[in-house]
């Protein structure tokens, strides 16, 4: 037999804590706006229960090392799947019903997060003979550059939202992020490359975009979908430093010790700096569109005051006017 009762029962505190997790991050986008809201959700917190599940089920260096960095390639691939929810708004024809545009962007996205994610699993890495350490550092980089320069060239307003989050969209996104989880937890012992593969389904992002585009509008959606992306590197930072700082057969309190130094660092390391240079990058974007707003508005109050002797003048000879009549 595979899997034990003990497996299962790890299994599914891991997804209960995923869910747990997924939940307060969607009220996080809602209650606090596009930029500190996808940091939020895309802070290192999922993932704790994943490395932890593997590390104690496997009691290896060398499965760890696979799986947590299986993560980032994961990641890269989810933030494609951000891309196209970003940019959907812009692309799906407006005649079409909301149900019909988030089945449509829903069926791509996911689609393709299974196609690219099947071809590293299963074909990719092998054909290429690199290995899956050499794989998951360049993809952590490429997903810094492309998060970066996505929300440095092609920014959007991040809003906060204006209505709550029904409970029945907390509840699925719930689920779906502790399936996920559960289901990396299951796989850890079969194919620990597959585990952290799954451990990195887009389950949050995607549940994150359709609830905020249907109880808040595109523009909250659309807007967390850049720091998301910039976000989602902690995620990167935590399973590699968990992975690197973790050695064979240590006890569980040690390698709780592992897991929080991992968190604490990929939080210093990435989420605290992201949050601040987002927070920069927003400030001057609104400052320039405040300066490109002055000159019409100066124009627009010259206008104005060339007017009002005009008017003034046809107001006194209507006036004027009246009183001969009379």
């Amino acid at each position: 037999m595979i899997w034990s009762w003990t497996d299962f029962g790890l299994s599914c505190l891991m997804g209960v804590a995923a869910a747990i997790v997924a939940i307060i991050a969607t009220v996080a986008i809602e209650r606090l706006g596009g930029v500190v809201g996808g940091i939020i959700s895309t802070s290192p917190t999922t993932i704790i229960a994943t490395a932890l599940g593997i590390a104690y089920q496997t009691q290896s260096k060398a499965a760890v090392m696979n799986a947590m960095f299986s993560v980032p390639t994961g990641m890269f691939i989810n933030i494609l799947v951000l891309f196209v929810w970003r940019q959907a708004p812009t692309y799906t024809p407006e005649r079409w019903p909301l149900a019909v545009k988030l089945l449509a962007v829903l069926s791509v996205s996911l689609s393709g997060w299974a196609v690219l994610a099947s071809a590293v699993v299963f074909g990719l890495n092998m054909a290429l003979h690199v290995s899956n350490v050499a794989m998951g550092a360049v993809a952590m980089g490429v997903t810094g550059a492309v998060g970066w320069l996505t929300v440095m060239l092609m920014s959007l307003p991040a809003p906060k939202g204006s209505r709550p989050v029904s409970a029945a969209m907390l509840c699925a996104r719930g689920v779906m992020a502790g399936l996920a989880i559960f289901v990396s937890g299951m796989l850890a012992r079969v194919d620990p490359v597959a585990a952290g593969f799954a451990s990195s389904f887009p389950a949050i992002f995607t549940t994150a975009m359709v609830s905020m585009w249907v109880s808040q509008g595109t523009a909250v959606s659309s807007g967390a979908a850049g720091p998301m992306m910039v976000g989602s590197l902690s995620v990167d930072g935590y399973a590699v430093i968990f992975a690197l700082l973790y050695t064979d057969r240590i006890s569980f309190a040690r390698t709780l010790l592992v897991a929080a130094i991992s968190y604490a660092s990929a939080i210093a390391l990435f989420s605290v700096p992201s949050a601040l240079v987002l927070h920069w990058v927003r400030g001057r974007q609104q400052h320039q569109q405040q300066q490109l707003q002055l000159p019409g508005q100066q124009q627009q109050e010259e206008e104005k005051e060339q007017e009002l002797p005009l008017l003034l003048g046809a107001s006194a000879q209507s006036y004027g006017d009246r009183k001969q009549y009379t």
